[in-house]
């Protein structure tokens, strides 16, 4: 399956749907609050992912549209629904969403299987039955090891590397009725460099790489 980049697809995006937009400002809020690389080693990472995700959507949505959290009793992480005023009220269409939206973290700790279960699921989440026409995946690799707990099995570079792999041979799988568009040709990319962050007096090297995958009906 050939994927093009997003840089002319979505410049412009009348229909105010800009996972361009939207994965990079996750990345300038990783960079800018030190905050956010703690959370990173801990717990329910993912949780704290989707309440950001819903943020930046949230904050950047034309007035014709709103966005919705975990949609349909968690079906999926984020849904941007059609609204419109009706005698000084907001009018939801629940059923006509212009586009859901799903996410993953993934752990340096993984083992491959589980990499490449997590990834299927991203995909299979993606493509579940909806009247949305425009579905976006996004993952995350978190890059989260303890110099306390010995050397790293992988570096960054090659976590990153094995995680686009993966990501990328799973996307070529995506059924033909799909039209697939992935950013500069599917590499992960570095969202924020190595860091150490302090853990109460525990020293953890934290970095991260992502990428997003956007799946239109034909």
């Amino acid at each position: 399956m050939r994927s093009s980049g997003l840089a002319t697809n979505l410049r412009g995006d009348v229909h105010g749907i800009n996972p361009k937009r939207w994965f990079y400002d996750l990345g300038r809020h990783l960079r800018s609050d030190p905050g956010d690389r703690i959370v990173l080693t801990g717990a329910a990472c993912e949780q704290w992912f989707n309440g950001l995700l819903f943020r930046v959507i949230a904050e950047g949505l034309p007035s014709r549209l709103t966005a919705y959290p975990e949609w349909k009793r968690r079906q999926h992480d984020v849904a941007v629904l059609p609204v419109a005023q009706h005698e000084g009220r907001a009018v939801v269409d629940w059923k006509c969403p212009v586009s859901i939206i799903e996410n993953k973290v993934l752990y340096l700790s993984y083992s491959t299987g589980k990499r490449d279960a997590l990834i299927a699921r991203l995909l299979q989440q993606v493509q579940a039955p909806s009247t949305a026409r425009d579905r976006i995946g996004l993952l995350l690799a978190a890059y989260v090891y303890r110099p306390a707990e010995g050397v790293p099995h992988q570096t960054f570079a090659q976590f990153r590397r094995d995680v686009g792999a993966r990501f990328r041979a799973a996307i070529r799988e995506a059924p033909a009725l799909w039209k697939v568009t992935i950013d500069h040709g599917g590499p992960m990319e570095t969202v924020l460099k190595e860091s150490d962050t302090k853990v109460g007096g525990e020293k953890v090297v934290v970095a991260c790489a992502g990428q997003y995958v956007r799946l239109r009906q034909k």
